[in-house]
């Protein structure tokens, strides 16, 4: 976790490879100036929490590689508009094989073809690859 300024308030969390469970704690989203959450390599579940749309300082999410289940809300929408031409906002979902298919609009909001077809499990051109998929990637 890193703070900055006088008041030190949470910009970072990195959370990732911690065996982690549960799902997405609620009380990150009082987090207010947080620019990046980094929660890959763990065992999330549950889904993506649309009030993650509201962390309006938000650039970087990662939640790849965990069990997490449902649709990406539209509230993240907003995510691959942030900062436009000052560095690269990005969304990282793969790895999430219960996620409902397709991914609507995830190519549109992934910040890069290393996105979409991230090497831990991407969602192809459709949307649909990585859907259903079991922990030793049979579908």
């Amino acid at each position: 976790i890193r703070c900055k300024g006088a008041g030190g308030r949470v910009d970072v969390i990195y959370f990732w490879g911690n065996a982690l469970t549960g799902t997405i704690p609620e009380q990150i989203g009082g987090l207010a100036e947080l620019i990046k959450l980094y929660l890959y390599g763990n065992a999330l579940t549950g889904p993506i929490p649309a009030w993650l749309g509201g962390l309006t300082e938000l650039r970087h999410l990662m939640l790849y590689s965990n069990r997490l289940s449902g649709t990406i809300p539209p509230a993240l929408e907003d995510l691959r508009h942030r900062l436009p031409g000052i560095g690269s906002p990005s969304l990282y979902i793969g790895g999430n094989p219960t996620l409902s298919c397709p991914v609507a609009d995830y190519q549109g909001w992934a910040s890069g073809a290393d996105d979409w077809d991230h090497k831990d499990g991407g969602y192809g051109s459709d949307g649909t690859a990585n859907c259903g998929a079991t922990e030793a990637g049979s579908a």
